[in-house]
Formats: C-alpha cells, sequence, structure tokens
C-alpha cells in the first residue's frame, strides 16, 4: 500500500456514487413526485381561476338585494380556496427540493476531499472508514430531501381539503341562491 491516498481516485468515485444514486432516487420516486407536481400545479390553477372568476363576479354574488343566503358562505369560500393556494405554491416550493440532491451531493466535493485528506493510508480499517465517510456525507446531501418530500405531501393534500371545504361552501352558497 502507497503512503499516499489518491484522493482524486477517490473523489470522481464519490462523484459517481452519487449519480448512481441520483438514477435510483429518480426510478423508484420519480414517477410519484411527477404525479405529485402535476397535481399541484392542476391545483394552482383551479384555485387560481375559482378565485378570480368568482371574485370578478363578487358584486352580482353578494351585492344585490335578492341574495338569499349569508354572504359569509361565500367569503369563507374564498378564503379556504385562497388557502389552498397558498399550500399548493408550499408543495410546489418544496418539490424543488427533491431534486437538488446531486447538486448537494456535487457540492460536498470539497468536504470529501478535505476529510480524505485525514485518513492514515496505513490503517487496516481504512475501507471502512472511507465508506463511512461517503455514507455520512450522502445521508448529509440526501436529508432535506426527506424532509421536502414529507412536507411536499403534506401541503399537497392540505390543499384538497382546503379545496373541497372552500368548494363546498361555495355550492351551499349556491344552494340557497335556487
Amino acid at each position: 500500500m502507497t503512503d499516499q491516498i489518491n484522493q482524486d481516485y477517490l473523489e470522481q468515485h464519490a462523484e459517481d456514487t452519487g449519480r448512481d444514486i441520483v438514477k435510483k432516487i429518480n426510478e423508484v420516486y420519480g414517477p410519484q413526485w411527477q404525479h405529485r407536481l402535476d397535481l399541484a400545479k392542476l391545483m394552482v390553477s383551479l384555485n387560481s381561476i375559482i378565485i378570480v372568476g368568482t371574485i370578478t363576479f363578487s358584486g352580482s354574488l353578494i351585492q344585490t338585494s335578492g341574495v338569499k343566503g349569508p354572504t359569509w358562505l361565500v367569503i369563507l369560500s374564498w378564503v379556504l380556496f385562497f388557502l389552498s393556494l397558498i399550500s399548493a405554491l408550499g408543495s410546489l416550493w418544496a418539490h424543488t427540493e427533491l431534486l437538488s440532491f446531486h447538486a448537494r451531493w456535487v457540492n460536498t466535493m470539497p468536504k470529501l476531499r478535505e476529510r480524505f485528506g485525514t485518513l492514515d493510508p496505513t490503517s487496516p480499517n481504512l475501507f471502512d472508514e472511507i465508506l463511512s465517510i461517503i455514507g455520512q456525507e450522502s445521508n448529509e446531501a440526501l436529508q432535506p430531501s426527506g424532509t421536502a418530500d414529507i412536507w411536499s405531501k403534506r401541503l399537497l393534500n392540505s390543499c384538497f381539503v382546503l379545496f373541497v371545504l372552500g368548494l363546498l361552501f361555495f355550492l351551499v352558497f349556491g344552494a340557497f341562491q335556487l
């Protein structure tokens, strides 16, 4: 064994490992994340259309003397649609973090190089130490993606609940008008 560790070799293989991890993550989670992204975009569109459309005609909805139901129902539905829109946008924002693992991994290369430089080439556990360093750094780079996945899902779920509630209150208001 030589007295020096080939840091370029280790760094290149660490970067290749990161690419392999990204590929596997995209194979497993990519379709689910794409579906969630499409749903979030749909919810942004639906909420925006409903909010803009109903507020545009709000004069004929709540300011006429012929209103038969409580106007707070339509106002509450607007608030719920707006909160649903914010949740959908939050889900989209969290989603951007899901695909950034590779960038975070590449950004850890200087840190990996530094940590590889502290290794003792004569250590009997050198291979395990290298794997430990790569494991720790990859876990650190992956951690934000896990949190983002959780928040993206939670925010999209709350978006749907708020949307359904907003729609329900709006339909109840509409039923009073019949």
